[in-house]
């Protein structure tokens, strides 16, 4: 039976500040075609310029956004999925993985008689490409009013054709491929007639055959460097093919603004007052400038602010003799414990002094060591 529409899908939502339209997709059909719904992530933040940036230039091509660990460039993906209602799917570049496999792989099977036989297995790339295709039906609109509606999807990139009412839609995925800087040439190598806009297409690794990929997938991309590294903030990386770049366009996220912070921090902890989450968000910036001018080699994120948050409320539920500020400092080892050298220690903690002042007793310090010599 066809759907009847439900019209209150056809109005535009908003999303970083961009008017975006939501698919008519219902959960059933989104998990009848084999995807899972997105889900927009749990006290999810919008507004960081990088993100607004993606919202507008993703439907024009495949990306790569590419930036600092820990501020969310996976979870732009569930959440931009998730107000498109459009079909999202994930995968990883990790160590040892066959890129493949995920267009089809070659599965060993036993016959009750002892032996074998192999059977071929479509991947969940090539399931992804095709996208999600619908019926509904217009014929209680006039035909005016559902070329106009047809001109709108078309510019969402969805494939819309109108047999006297009764509209067919495929709304093509968005795919994501995390941790793209860690892979190898062989394992980028499978996507790059897939990335050729226009012509995409995924090879059959065994027969050679040219998979179509729906028109209007895109592929979207998250690294922890760029061309050019990581800046010495010491993340694993991997040189990156030029022709690969070539094929798509690229946004850099850069650590997340005070402002960004601080309402990430206060909304996945709540209980924290105004005043707390300056407090740690301050500090954390500081530690972050400190790491980056003397090339420690490590990351401080977005995810540390709320490591950092986590610990020290957890250090207060424990010890609730300390107020904020010494739960901080204690606290504190979760961050500079990625560090041998006494004299980065020191270093970390010069950059936390001024906000959490010296009267704030070190758990590391020597007890009998007079507070100004520290």
């Amino acid at each position: 039976m066809r759907a009847v529409p439900n019209l209150k899908n056809l109005i535009p939502t908003n999303f970083n500040g961009v008017a975006v339209n939501r698919s008519p997709i219902t959960t059933k059909e989104m998990l009848d075609a084999g995807f899972t719904p997105a889900q927009r992530p749990k006290g999810y933040i919008e507004g960081e310029d990088w993100m607004v940036d993606t919202t507008i230039v993703l439907p024009l091509g495949h990306t790569i956004v590419q930036g600092v660990a820990g501020n969310g460039k996976d979870l732009f993906a569930d959440a931009y999925a998730s107000a498109r209602n459009i079909p999202l799917a994930a995968f990883a570049f990790k160590e040892g993985a066959n890129p493949l496999d995920w267009i089809k792989r070659a599965d060993l099977c036993t016959t009750d008689k002892g032996g074998t036989y192999t059977v071929y297995v479509e991947g969940e790339l090539v399931k992804a490409c095709r996208g999600v295709t619908i019926k509904r039906d217009f014929t209680t609109m006039t035909a005016e009013a559902r070329l106009g509606l047809k001109a709108e999807w078309e510019k969402e990139n969805w494939i819309v054709e109108d047999n006297s009412g009764v509209f067919t839609i495929t709304i093509p995925a968005l795919i994501l491929f995390s941790d793209y800087d860690r892979a190898t040439s062989d394992q980028v190598e499978v996507l790059r007639q897939a990335l050729e806009l226009g012509k995409e297409r995924l090879a059959d690794p065994i027969t050679g055959e040219l998979f179509p990929i729906c028109k209007g997938t895109r592929f979207m991309f998250t690294a922890n460097s760029g061309a050019d590294g990581d800046g010495g903030r010491g993340n694993i990386t991997r040189p990156k093919d030029s022709s690969i770049l070539n094929r798509c366009q690229a946004i850099f996220a850069p650590p997340p603004s005070a402002k960004f912070e601080r309402k990430v921090v206060a909304a996945s902890y709540p209980q924290l007052t105004e005043d707390e989450v300056k407090l740690l968000v301050d500090c954390t910036r500081s530690v972050r400038v400190v790491v980056e001018e003397q090339h420690m080699g490590i990351e401080v994120s977005l995810r540390t602010s709320l490591a950092w948050a986590k610990a020290t409320l957890e250090y207060k539920r424990v010890m609730p003799s300390l107020d904020f500020k010494k739960a901080m400092k204690r606290a504190f080892v979760i961050i500079k414990g990625h560090l041998s050298e006494a004299v980065n220690h020191k270093a970390l903690e010069g950059a936390i002094d001024p906000y959490l002042r010296s009267d704030v007793v070190d758990a590391t310090a020597n007890p009998a060591e007079c507070p100004i010599d520290r």
